[in-house]
């Protein structure tokens, strides 16, 4: 039979290993959050590039345009 003092070290070794379980959904959380924060960042900036892109196309041929 179990004493007092076994069953209550089993129950603080479960409440350890669930709050590792539970720190390790978190890290999972923040780490998949800040993944959709660095992909959008990209998105952006990528949107950004194009958009420089564009107008310096469109700068050059109004150049290319009135020196014709």
């Amino acid at each position: 039979m179990e004493s007092n003092s076994d069953i209550n070290d089993d129950d603080e070794n479960e409440d350890k290993e669930d709050e590792k379980d539970e720190d390790k959904e978190d890290e999972k959380d923040d780490f998949t959050l800040r993944m959709q924060e660095l992909e959008k960042f990209f998105i952006n900036l990528k949107k950004e590039s194009i958009i420089h892109k564009d107008a310096a196309l469109n700068v050059a041929k109004k150049n290319y345009n009135e020196g014709s």
